[in-house]
């Protein structure tokens, strides 16, 4: 690995490790400025967060029209029954372009 490599490489692994770290650092500090003895909001609870993303290439292995007819759609219909199951599901997706293509067709 080249030296911009390692060094990128280690600047990634350590925001990495780091933010593992921020939401118990969070919890603890409050805005307000208060400690660790302040009663949390979730106390005694643990709380694990998955938020879904969808990475859709438009136009990597197939032709935009095919993405415009099957993979959007499926990947809509699929995430709007996950809303339908799970009330508190979140869902993300990357490029405002798939948002147009949508609107559009």
């Amino acid at each position: 690995m080249k030296k911009p490599q390692k060094i990128l490489a280690f600047i990634l692994s350590a925001s990495l490790t780091a933010g593992c770290a921020l939401p118990g650092a969070a919890l603890a500090q409050s805005p307000g400025g208060s400690d660790a003895t302040d009663p949390a909001p979730y106390a005694g609870e643990d709380r694990l967060y998955a938020i879904a993303t969808s990475h859709l290439d438009t136009v990597w292995s197939w032709p935009l029209e095919e993405t415009i007819r099957e993979y959007l759609p499926s990947t809509l219909r699929d995430n709007f029954q996950l809303f339908e199951e799970f009330p508190d599901y979140k869902f993300t997706w990357e490029g405002a372009y798939r948002y147009q293509l949508i609107e559009e067709y």
